[in-house]
């Protein structure tokens, strides 16, 4: 992989002219931007801004999800100074329950939920999957109040001698 980008910054360099120079006759400004105009400068530091949003929101959904999640994967751009930016990310989580019981439904839909509004502006399809966890939440604890009504009456029917089929 280190090759291939080795590789491709190289072809890059050489279609914008900038490949052959010695580092000396390369001008680098204070925060590391070579032989770039005002312009270029200005989208390289708006990438880097959303470089770095980018990835501390998926960092958050993956930390909240904690062992549900996958890693965070990343959709890129490529900057005027040929590096890589994250402009977009996801990270992906199982909301399969272990077991299926209602108390299991609750966590895992608590778990969902709290993954998905971890970052700080959560998008459209974060409020999409926090709706999915209030959702399980939800269903779990109807699950929960079903048994219990259950398990009440069979309590109830046992005190009474009564035989109770469900």
């Amino acid at each position: 992989a280190v090759t291939y980008r080795t590789i491709e910054r190289t072809t890059l360099a050489a279609r914008t002219g900038k490949a052959g120079r010695p580092p000396e006759e390369i001008a680098t400004t204070a925060n590391g931007l070579t032989d770039l105009s005002s312009r270029e400068q200005a989208v390289v530091r708006q990438l880097q801004a959303r470089d770095a949003q980018v990835r501390q929101e998926e960092n958050a959904h993956a930390a909240a999800a904690g062992d549900l999640a996958t890693a965070p994967s990343y959709q890129f751009q490529r900057g005027p100074d040929g590096r890589l930016y994250a402009v977009g990310g996801s990270v992906d989580v199982s909301a399969r329950p272990s077991s299926g019981s209602p108390e299991d439904l609750r966590r895992l839909g608590q778990r969902l939920t709290a993954a998905a509004v971890a970052a700080i502006n959560p998008s459209g399809p974060d409020q999409a999957a926090a709706r999915t966890g209030d959702g399980l939440k939800a269903y779990g604890e109807r699950l929960a109040a079903t048994r219990s009504d259950s398990e009440r009456e069979h309590r109830e029917a046992s005190a009474n001698n009564v035989s109770v089929v469900t």
